[in-house]
């Protein structure tokens, strides 16, 4: 705002009187503390404070080192070896055009143009929109390449990448997709769900046309040149452990005793000419309404919308009796009825159904009755794949891993994560290990999976644990180093608590992270607020301890995030100064650097009018306002700094009170900063 005629009048007889209390007058020079009486330690102004932090300055992190400029903002970067803009963050941009339009005006990010694009996904979650390519020759999609934008709440893009080849490329197709499906078959015998037609970067820097198809529990790239079997991937996930209309089921430790739940959205049949199925609600409670019957038969077996059991040692659990109208019937599995395990894993795998829909109500890819596969030929194991969880009788010391709560939930969510992803994107074993352990720790709150397993004490993996990533004696083993991402995810979950902790774990995989600091990326842009990733987000802090102090992995730097702590204490209590012949007042700086990494700040101290003005800086002492000594603290640094005041006489009139504030922050003027930490004592002008 421009100010008014008078104001300026009003403060150009201000900074006369205030050139006097500052020492100054036209041509003369800065008045300093006097030093004669000064004890060890004290310092003349908050230069000397600068200087003795200057050396607190950090080191970048290797892999946000880069740096970028997009639409005139400067963005920080992860530069992959080969030049590719793997991810780059900043504050947000606005889009007016197309995203073509925008891929086209930026070749220097890009290197593709803006229709050599095939969509893998236009989702919006928690109100982030995730927008991700893969590159495109001649219409046909290339595997392993990412063009990945990310637009925050306020529809502002905050994030951006590029995995891209150059100068692509392929011989044509020659293979048919019947005949690609038939190869398929030929090497896992089953149903062919899906195959399309893709490109693939080869060792040698060619490109060839490859058949992506998914046959029973495999996805196999056929080439379409010569039908040679080029790649195959099983989609069974193994050595995961879980463990309920009602039932008697396991509690979270398999050891104790059990206990009686219901068992949510189970089926229900009313079996006459025609069938009629009602589901149970979460309580396990059913309703039919006929007018037709005072009686029927009733069928309920442990089958639901959300789970199948199926017993391989026996028949299927099933009470069938005759209810009555007006009478309420309860059907109860226990070990007269069924097997433990039926009742139990229905329980877990239904449960974590509903944990997931608490979260993303939205989220539907589990809303189909998975198939669960207990009492299997003898195997310490449990395993996932994409349309089933297998659980086996025992053997090797260990339980029947379908009595064990925390395996159920791990196996169950594997398939959530693979239905999640989609079958565009497939996380590679250690983030599906990781994901899968977590969603096992957050829906029974507890670290172990495995619990009691083979006895009190022992466990599989535990979640509640220091691994710090890449170090690690896994040999690449997904299972184990799955725990250092869980291990992350569980420590997270301590400090934010678990609503907070799940939120940002759910909707973070829908970017589809492939590695750990991707997925540390994505936790960041759904934690955000403002559309701009320097200035952190709300639990930055504890992300960054969580992932990249206790666990290794990197998390976006957010260079102007800052936290300190500032107390002044002056060295009397009320310091009074005379008016005729002025006097000096100290004080004590503390300073606690609340982050684990280098802080830098501008600081100054103000003296508050009464006319309601501030009038400084006057620590430095200046011959013009507005000069602010930097700062910089180290990592979690603890600072204390002795400081003096002169004020000379003749400056102010007897009876004055004064605010004298020290103030630390991003310095613009006395009206208009962005003050990050602030304290301040009063002084009176005594005769």
């Amino acid at each position: 705002m421009r100010p008014s005629p008078f104001r300026i009048s009003t403060l150009s007889v201000m900074v006369v009187v205030l050139m006097l209390l500052a020492g100054c007058s036209g041509g003369g020079s800065p008045v300093t503390p006097d030093e004669r009486d000064m004890q060890a330690g004290e310092s003349t102004g908050m230069q000397e404070l600068s200087n003795a932090l200057d050396k607190a300055k950090s080191t970048p992190d290797e892999y946000w080192k880069g740096t970028i400029v997009v639409e005139g903002h400067k963005w920080i970067a992860d530069i992959s070896p080969d030049g590719d803009i793997h991810r780059a963050i900043g504050e947000g941009i606005k889009l007016d055009g197309s995203i073509e339009d925008f891929i086209n005006a930026h070749p220097d990010i890009f290197k593709i143009k803006g229709d050599d694009l095939w969509l893998m996904s236009d989702e919006k979650h928690a109100g982030i929109r995730y927008l991700i390519y893969r590159q495109a020759h001649d219409g046909i999609p290339i595997i392993d390449t990412r063009v990945d934008f990310r637009f925050g709440r306020g529809g502002k893009l905050v994030m951006l990448g590029a995995d891209v080849y150059e100068n692509v490329t392929a011989p044509p197709a020659s293979i048919s997709k019947g005949l690609a499906a038939d190869i398929a078959v030929s090497y896992h015998e089953g149903e062919v769900r899906e195959s399309e037609l893709y490109l693939q970067g080869m060792t040698d820097g060619t490109f060839e046309p490859v058949w992506r198809t998914f046959v029973s529990d495999w996805l196999m790239l056929i080439s379409a040149v010569d039908g040679r079997v080029i790649d195959e991937t099983s989609l069974i996930w193994d050595y995961d452990f879980d463990g309920t209309v009602e039932g008697e089921v396991n509690q979270v430790d398999p050891l104790l005793p059990t206990f009686v739940d219901s068992l949510p959205a189970t089926r229900v049949r009313f079996a006459d000419s025609v069938n009629y199925d009602e589901y149970c609600d979460l309580t396990g409670a059913y309703h039919y309404t006929t007018g037709d019957y005072t009686d029927i038969m009733t069928q309920v077996r442990i089958l639901g919308s959300w789970v199948n059991v199926n017993n391989a040692a026996d028949d299927d659990a099933d009470i069938s009796v005759t209810t009555y109208e007006g009478t309420p019937a309860e059907f109860l599995f226990d070990d007269t009825n069924s097997a433990n395990t039926e009742a139990n894993v229905y329980y877990w795998a239904s449960k974590t159904h509903d944990y997931v829909k608490d979260i993303d109500p939205d989220f539907t890819g589990m809303d189909f009755p998975l198939t669960a596969n207990v009492n299997q030929n003898a195997w310490c194991n449990a395993t996932a794949q994409w349309n089933a969880i297998n659980f086996f009788l025992p053997a090797g010391g260990c339980l029947n891993l379908g009595q064990v709560a925390d395996v159920v939930i791990h196996e169950y969510g594997h398939v959530v994560n693979y239905r999640q992803y989609d079958s565009t994107s497939i996380p590679p074993s250690d983030m599906r290990e990781g994901f899968s352990d977590y969603t096992a720790n957050t829906v029974t709150d507890q670290p172990v999976v495995g619990l009691n397993y083979k006895g009190a004490g022992t466990s599989i993996r535990n979640s509640d644990n220091t691994l710090y990533w890449p170090d690690n004696d896994c040999g690449g083993e997904g299972h184990c180093l799955g725990e250092y991402l869980a291990g992350a995810l569980w420590d997270l979950r301590e400090a934010v608590g678990t609503n907070t902790s799940d939120y940002l774990w759910w909707f973070a995989k829908y970017g589809k992270p492939l590695t750990f600091p991707d997925f540390a990326t994505e936790v960041c842009i759904v934690d955000d607020d403002n559309d701009n990733l320097l200035d952190g987000t709300p639990n930055y802090l504890d992300i960054f301890i969580a992932f990249e102090q206790i666990h290794g992995i990197p998390v976006p730097d957010a260079p102007d995030y800052i936290d300190i702590t500032l107390t002044v204490t002056p060295d009397d209590e009320n310091p009074e100064i005379s008016s005729a012949d002025g006097g000096t007042f100290g004080y004590q700086i503390q300073v606690h650097n609340n982050l684990p990494w280098m802080s830098s700040v501008e600081g100054w101290a103000a003296v508050g009018l009464p006319s309601g003005y501030w009038y400084g800086p006057v620590i430095p002492p200046s011959h013009y306002h507005g000069t602010p000594v930097p700062l910089y603290f180290g990592a979690n640094a603890d600072f204390e700094f002795h400081l003096n005041q002169n004020i000379p006489g003749g400056a102010l009139a007897e009876g004055l009170v004064l605010e004298y504030s020290v103030r630390m922050g991003d310095y613009t003027s006395m009206s208009d900063s962005d003050i990050l930490a602030e304290d301040s004592f009063d002084f009176t002008i005594i005769e």
